[in-house]
């Protein structure tokens, strides 16, 4: 440094130079900072922006930020807090009958409800991943609604199996008609696969009806 200034050099500074950026904690929070904007970024994403290798990347991530990727947990759609009292209410009101009728009142109930079965390819384990701490909320995905074709599918099941899957066919309205074709499509797949309830009143649970 001494030939540097004497030939009059008076800043003491650092020169911008070619090379790699530090890595030091000055990179910490920019990093952090671009993580929490975009949850599933890549390493290699963050090489690339922060001029960095994948070694020097995966340790600022892992250890100095405490981050582990992590995929999304997929649930059918977000519930209100108005859903969230009504399923309240009805979980209650079963653990009251369950309380005085025992196991015979889950054995005379069935359970039914529709859905949408769509034609698309949803979005996969790898591509949902997204960094958390050890302490962050749980990630949540949505049913991706947007699809080229669809069917509905009705499902019944019961205390020990599902006793009838039917999809409805394409472009046939549910009408009485329809509803009460495949009430009487249940009543045989009851009779064949749980004949010891054909002699005990059964107590239906079909979605909000």
């Amino acid at each position: 440094m001494c030939p540097e200034f004497s030939g009059c050099r008076v800043s003491v500074t650092d020169e911008q130079r070619s090379g790699h950026p530090s890595t030091s904690a000055d990179l910490v929070p920019a990093i952090e900072e671009t993580v929490c904007a975009n949850r599933p970024v890549l390493l290699k994403e963050l090489e690339e922006q922060f001029n960095l290798s994948h070694g020097a990347i995966w340790d600022i991530v892992h250890k100095c930020l405490g981050y582990r990727k992590v995929c999304s947990r997929w649930v059918p759609q977000q519930l209100t807090e108005d859903h969230k009292k009504n399923c309240m209410g009805a979980s209650l009101t079963h653990l009251l009958r369950f309380n005085d009728h025992g196991e015979d009142f889950l054995e005379r109930t069935i359970t039914g409800d529709e859905t949408w079965v769509h034609q698309y390819c949803p979005e996969t384990k790898a591509q949902s991943m997204a960094w958390k701490h050890a302490g962050s909320p749980t990630i949540k995905k949505f049913k991706t609604s947007t699809s080229s074709g669809k069917l509905m599918a009705t499902v019944f099941w019961g205390m020990h199996c599902v006793l009838l899957f039917h999809f409805t066919p394409p472009n046939e309205t549910v009408n009485f008609a329809a509803y009460q074709a495949t009430l009487k499509k249940l009543k045989r797949a009851v009779q064949r696969k749980r004949p010891q309830m054909s002699d005990k009143r059964v107590l239906l649970l079909h979605d909000n009806a």
